[in-house]
């Protein structure tokens, strides 16, 4: 789960992390969602432009125009008219990360987002953050998978009751 700031700040980017919501992207845990509600996976990555838009502000063209292209990097645009509830677990990762693309933010927080998912999802979902990571976007993934370390990053910040290591993959113990 989420846990509150124990002591000290947080800043992000040299701001307040509370006051970065539009910087910051997080893709929850896909068990974090009911699947079973009644949206269409154009309208649950449409979510990720709200920050933008305020709380009754219409999407624009350009709202849709992201969204659409959200889809598409993640190879779901075929998608987008299909509700939710009949979609893979793959699927269901894609749609997530794709809401959390549309939202155009400088960094993306990322829990477990390669479990339970088929292989080309994971390549679909790598490549996507490669090409990030070399746009400037910073990327924080939370796993458990020591497979994932090796296989997905190139740095790595181990944390187990404290910090245990930082670097390059190959220079931190597991």
């Amino acid at each position: 789960g989420l846990l509150p700031i124990a002591g000290g700040n947080m800043l992000v980017h040299g701001s307040p992390a509370g006051g970065c919501c539009q910087r910051i992207a997080y893709l929850a845990q896909r068990g974090e969602l009911d699947w079973r509600f009644p949206i269409t996976v154009r309208r649950l990555v449409l979510t990720g432009r709200y920050v933008h838009l305020g709380w009754f502000a219409r999407p624009r063209h350009v709202d849709h125009e992201i969204v659409q292209n959200s889809m598409r990097l993640l190879k779901i645009d075929e998608l987008a008219d299909r509700r939710i509830s009949e979609l893979s677990g793959g699927q269901q990762q894609r749609t997530l990360l794709a809401r959390a693309i549309a939202q155009e933010a400088d960094m993306l927080l990322l829990d477990e987002p390669f479990n339970a998912v088929d292989a080309q999802t994971r390549q679909v979902m790598r490549d996507l953050l490669r090409t990030l990571c070399g746009e400037g976007k910073t990327i924080v993934v939370a796993t458990h998978d020591p497979h994932d370390i090796e296989r997905e990053f190139e740095r790595v910040l181990r944390v187990e009751e404290g910090i245990v290591g930082e670097g390059e993959v190959v220079d931190v113990p597991h």
